[in-house]
Order: C-alpha cells, then sequence, then structure tokens
C-alpha cells in the first residue's frame, strides 16, 4: 500500500473521500520510515480546501484503532487516511472526522500478483524468471544503487570502529586489514590479535622486525618454548622479554583455525605477511593518496621473513615458493579493508571527490567470482570489474535476500508491466 500510494500506482480518475468529497493531490508527501504517520508534507485539496500535512496509510480503517492512533496527538496532523479497505469512521483527538480515500476498487490486481509472487518467490533472486536484465534501464539504475549502498555500509561500519579508537585512522587501517587477511575462517581471531597488540605497540616496534614478528606471534599465542627451528626459537625468546616489559596476555591457540584450510591462507604465514606490511613508514597517507591499483598493491606486496618462503607454520618444512601474498589476496584487501577506508575517511571529511575515487578504483580492479556473481552472470548481468562484482554483491544481499522488490526498480518495473484491470475487488 505504501508503494502504491508513494508511486500513484492505482486509478487516480475521479478520486473523491468516503463521504463524497472530491480530492486532488497535488503532491502524494514524503514516506517515513521511522515512528509517526506514513508520509509527510502532502499537498492534497478535499472538496474546496486545500490541505498541507500527513498521509497515514493502513490494510483496514480500523487499523487505526488496533495501532492506538486515536490516543496519539501526533496523528492529528493527518489530512488524508488511505485505506485498502473502509470498515469504520476515523477520528481526530479534537473529534473531527479524517477523511478516507478506499481504494479496494482502484488497484490493478495484476499488481498484487506479481507482488505475490515475488515476496513469496523461494528463489535467491524472486524475479530470476522474469530475465531482469532485459529492463536495461532499471538494472543499470539498481547496480549503480547498490553499490552505493555497500560502500555507505561498509564505511558505516569504519565509522563505528572510529567510535571506539577516537578515529585513530592507522588503527583502523590496521584492524581492517587483520581481520580481512583471517578471512571468514580467521577473521575474528586476527580481529582479537589486533587488541592484543595494541597499535601503539605496532608504531614502537615497527622499525625492528624481529621485535614486530615476535610481538604478533608471542600474542597469537602460537609461539612455544617448544619449537625446533632457531627462527622460531628467537622470536619465542624476543616475546619472553616483550611480554614481560608490557605485561602481555597472548591470546589462546585454540581461536586459530588451521583445518580444512588451503595452506596459504594458514594463519601462521598471514600474520607474517600483515607484519611485513606494517613495517612500513607512511602507510595509511599511501592507502589514502594513491591514485592507482598498481600503487597500492605495492605498498600491500611487501615479503615476509625469508623462513616463510619454506614454512607455512612453524618447524614444518615446504617446498621453497613466494611467501608475499598474491594478487588475488592484496585485490581483496583493497576491495573490502582499503576502498571502505578510504570512502569511511572521505565521509568524515566530507570529501564527495575522494569518494568518487574511491569508486574509480573499483573499476580498475578486476572481478570477483564467486557462486553471487556467477549466479546473476548465468542470468545475463555483465561482470568485468570490481565496480560489477560488488555492484551484484550489493543487489543480493540488500534487496533480493531481503525482499525488497518494492524499492528496487526491476521490481518496480515489472509491477508497473501489469494489466491495469480488471481492479482487485
Amino acid at each position: 500500500m505504501h508503494f502504491l500510494w508513494q508511486y500513484g500506482l492505482f486509478d487516480t480518475q475521479n478520486l473523491t473521500t468516503t463521504d463524497g468529497q472530491a480530492i486532488r493531490t497535488d503532491f502524494r508527501g514524503v514516506h517515513n520510515p521511522n515512528s509517526g504517520p506514513d508520509f509527510s508534507e502532502a499537498r492534497i485539496r478535499i472538496g474546496n480546501i486545500d490541505w498541507v500535512g500527513q498521509v497515514e496509510i493502513h490494510i483496514h480503517a480500523s487499523d487505526w484503532l488496533k495501532h492506538n492512533h486515536q490516543s496519539d496527538a501526533a496523528y492529528d496532523n493527518v489530512i488524508l487516511h488511505v485505506v485498502l479497505h473502509q470498515d469504520t469512521d476515523i477520528f481526530r483527538t479534537d473529534g473531527t472526522l479524517i477523511p478516507c480515500l478506499e481504494l479496494r476498487n482502484r488497484i490493478p490486481a495484476g499488481y498484487l500478483h506479481t507482488w505475490q509472487t515475488l515476496s513469496q518467490s523461494l528463489a535467491s533472486v524472486p524475479c530470476k524468471p522474469h530475465n531482469p536484465h532485459t529492463f536495461t534501464a532499471a538494472a543499470m539504475s539498481m547496480k549503480h544503487r547498490a553499490l552505493a549502498e555497500r560502500m555507505w555500509q561498509k564505511a558505516g561500519r569504519v565509522l563505528s570502529m572510529g567510535n571506539a579508537t577516537q578515529f585513530h585512522w592507522e588503527e583502523m587501517l590496521y584492524k581492517l586489514m587483520a581481520r580481512y587477511l583471517g578471512r571468514l575462517v580467521n577473521g575474528d581471531a586476527m580481529e582479537s590479535l589486533t587488541t592484543a597488540v595494541p597499535y601503539a605497540l605496532i608504531q614502537k616496534y615497527r622499525h625492528n622486525p624481529k621485535q614486530l614478528q615476535a610481538l604478533l606471534f608471542g600474542q597469537s599465542g602460537l609461539l612455544t618454548v617448544a619449537h625446533k627451528d632457531d627462527y622460531a626459537k628467537q622470536l619465542f625468546a624476543e616475546y619472553c622479554f616483550l611480554q614481560k616489559k608490557h605485561s602481555l596476555q597472548p591470546l589462546p591457540t585454540s581461536v586459530w583455525k588451521f583445518g580444512r584450510l588451503r595452506p596459504p591462507n594458514f594463519p601462521t604465514l598471514r600474520i607474517a605477511q600483515l607484519a611485513a606490511v606494517l613495517e612500513q613508514s607512511g602507510l595509511f597517507h599511501g592507502m589514502v593518496e594513491v591514485a592507482s591499483v598498481a600503487e597500492l598493491k605495492r605498498f600491500l606486496r611487501q615479503k615476509p621473513h625469508f623462513y616463510w618462503e619454506t614454512h607455512y607454520r612453524f618447524d614444518y618444512d615446504c617446498a621453497q615458493r613466494s611467501a608475499t601474498a598474491g594478487d588475488d589476496t592484496l585485490e581483496g584487501l583493497i576491495i573490502n579493508a582499503i576502498l571502505p577506508l578510504r570512502f569511511a575517511y572521505a565521509q568524515y571529511h566530507n570529501d564527495t571527490a575522494l569518494q568518487e575515487k574511491a569508486l574509480d578504483l573499483l573499476s580498475a580492479l578486476p572481478p570477483e567470482s564467486n557462486k553471487i556473481t556467477r549466479s546473476w552472470q548465468e542470468m545475463g548481468f555483465e561482470n568485468n570489474n570490481a565496480y560489477d562484482s560488488q555492484s551484484l554483491l550489493g543487489l543480493q544481499q540488500l534487496y533480493c535476500e531481503k525482499r525488497r522488490c518494492l524499492e528496487c526498480s526491476i521490481g518496480q518495473r515489472l509491477i508497473r508491466n501489469e494489466e491495469k484491470f480488471p481492479a482487485l475487488k
């Protein structure tokens, strides 16, 4: 009902109130998603009087009473009560009758049918049977909107982190990078590690790689007295000194997961890669200011200690290979940690140009490939770069999964395509 009223998707000819007064809607109002009447600032002529005020929407007029609006003075400014079924008269607290518009015979039955089909669909994309990619303008509009909402959502999480860190942006970058490197399996543990090793200690020992690595591995709980390799023994000895000096308490080893992970995703290697990145000076300014993906990768592609070229975890040898994070990891880090930080930083400083640059970098990154993006590609949607893939992920997670079809341009287009009559009875 909100959707139909907002977009005027009903028979608007010869509108009258239930008591016979002519209605002319000059402006149906601004939708209110919060408490209070459903639409505000409406301009409506009823009879020969022009009204400016609020509009309330209900299925049955008697819902007004069920919701106890009759005892809420906030609803005294309602100038029109729009209902599907008018089953009772409604009055303001001063006893005056609120004009009522009944839409029961003015709504095309096809609209309701299509909406029910979409809202009750068990498919991951409710409109999939309708070939949504063929609605080109609506699809493009939704991709841009979904991406913007996704970036605002990510930025919101970053800004929430800022409230907890007094907007220490370097510390926020540290936490975001650590969480992403841990991915789904060890993300929580990596973020816990950033609490166990406060950023002040990272700054203090950044220029001493051995001590920085000892801090991170020691506080992870993954260093023990029983190591066989010299590198691990040296780190443990260094950590024992730092632990006593700073009164540190390591994490329990049980927080880390190795099972079912490919060795390149083992938390030991990820901690080593994080330490290598953190050794750099000017990291935050580089992450915010550099203008190209290649430059971002240069900052992030740092070589861990050579021990990790022949190990994925302490004391277990493997064939020699590069221990530096690969392109897939670096690109994921940029998409999921660096750009949300940039977007939040730009929002915090009201810098729209910096926000646009963050979005432009998405277009320069290769597309992500996962179950969701492949599903959209099967429906005919393009996935040529990270801008596309993030758009498709946003569309899926923010609209399709939440069944927000009436807020989606594609869903609206499908409903508007229905035959206007016969009207719903």
